[in-house]
């Protein structure tokens, strides 16, 4: 973090296709993960609100939730458990 800033470079969000990392606030330290949509870089956390857990996959157009399978549209809001 540069001055209250995170700095993730666009060739890592690129070869990694779905980038976690860990960011530390003034409450605690928060998961968060980066991905491309279309042309637009998509930062959100990554904590599964149905289960709590930390971890998601990317499988093209959809998120996957690493524990309990769930998911999601990139966008965030499209929800589907299994």
């Amino acid at each position: 973090m540069i001055d209250n800033t995170v700095v993730i470079p666009v060739q890592t969000i690129d070869e990694k296709i779905n980038t976690h990392f860990k960011v530390k606030t003034t409450t605690g330290e928060i998961a968060v993960m980066a991905y491309r949509l279309g042309d637009d870089i998509m930062v959100r956390y990554n904590v599964c609100p149905p289960c709590g857990s930390i971890g998601f996959s990317l499988d093209n157009d959809i998120l996957i939730c690493d524990r309990c399978r769930g998911t999601f549209g990139r966008n965030y809001y499209e929800c589907k458990i299994q």
